[in-house]
């Protein structure tokens, strides 16, 4: 039996950080000095770390998990960066099991039970990071998706903060999670209402989970951010009439014609739109549109009502008409009128 004093593991240390470059004997020389080491300062943790990347650096996952597992007694306790390096122990251990042995499904099982237990603690940006990559490679990217959340509302940089909410987005869908998609982006909107891609995203989500009340919302803040054009406003038209909203498709059909005057689809539409949101009673056909809109809207307005694609008018429809034009002080006739505005909607019509 040999007796090794503390001095002369002093020594061996010494000798053994000298001879680093060297394989084999250096690196078993040193593991058995971080043992003794170790076996003298039981609850030296960080000691107890050192040696578990080294035995994990040799492919040693056993022995690494072994020299782990006292620090497990800590429970809630157990410091992020031991629960990180446990996780990163399970994970080389799956990662050297050949992808066709049965061995590896229950290794990658182990993995992932200490991934879930890690991402509840308090980590830091880059511990965060190395979860997130984990369970991409694990083929989990809900867990990813967990691990950029909580990266995305520790990140000081707003842009950077941004890109990984958008990330930790883009991994919910991924893994068929929209309804925490579009919870994520909705909170992600919240905090960068002006930025257009976080809108869009959200917008996109809500439309993928079928939610006509959160797309239209978010088509308004979409198209309050950016440029008023045919295109958002078409967009915003869709989205509200599939969410029922028709006073609002109705305010966005005029503005819609209203931008473009030559364009015979936008002013039916705008005339249907009316008609869908009621404002078809008896001699008041067209209450709701603004005077603006043009005698167009009234005289396809009452054509549709009356008679449908058939565009032939009767007395009480002329009638209508007549009011409507006398209340909006057109100075051309009103056969002029007539003839010219139905033979444009009898066009929009059979189309």
């Amino acid at each position: 039996m040999v007796v090794v004093s503390i001095g002369s593991l002093g020594g061996l240390h010494l000798w053994a950080g000298e001879a680093d470059s060297a394989s084999g004997p250096a690196d078993a020389l040193g593991l058995a000095l971080l043992r003794a080491d170790l076996e003298l300062n039981p609850d030296d943790a960080t000691l107890r770390m050192r040696l578990t990347r080294e035995q994990l650096a040799l492919g040693m996952y056993r022995d690494a998990e072994r020299t782990l597992v006292p620090l497990f007694g800590a429970g809630t306790a157990m410091a992020p960066e031991a629960a990180l390096l446990s996780v990163d122990v399970k994970l080389a251990a799956w990662r050297a099991i050949a992808p066709e042995l049965p061995a590896r499904h229950a290794a990658q099982a182990d993995a992932l039970a200490r991934l879930e237990a890690f991402l509840p603690r308090q980590g830091n940006l880059d511990d965060l990071a190395h979860a997130a990559r984990a369970a991409r490679e694990l083929g989990r990217p809900d867990l990813a998706a967990r691990a950029d959340e909580r990266a995305a509302a520790l990140e000081p940089d707003p842009r950077r903060a941004m890109d990984l909410g958008l990330t930790a987005v883009d991994e919910f869908r991924a893994a068929d999670r929209g309804d925490e998609a579009l919870r994520l982006a909705e909170k992600l909107v919240e905090r960068f209402p002006a930025e257009r891609t976080v809108v869009e995203r959200a917008l996109a989500i809500a439309l993928a989970q079928n939610d006509p009340q959160r797309a239209r919302r978010l088509g308004e803040r979409l198209t309050s951010i950016g440029t008023v054009d045919p295109v958002s406003l078409g967009r915003q038209l869709d989205l509200e009439l599939a969410a029922g909203d028709l006073a609002g498709a109705l305010k966005t059909a005029e503005q819609l014609a209203g931008m473009s005057p030559d364009d015979a689809n936008s002013r039916l539409t705008a005339a249907r739109v009316a008609l869908w949101a009621g404002w078809r009673t008896s001699g008041r056909p067209t209450e709701a549109l603004d005077p603006t809109a043009s005698l167009f809207y009234a005289i396809v307005a009452i054509a549709v009502a009356n008679l449908g694609e058939n565009m032939f008018l009767d007395s009480v429809a002329v009638e209508r008409i007549r009011g409507i034009h006398q209340s909006l002080g057109h100075a051309v006739t009103l056969e002029d009128r007539v003839s010219s505005s139905l033979a444009e909607a009898s066009v929009g019509l059979r189309e």
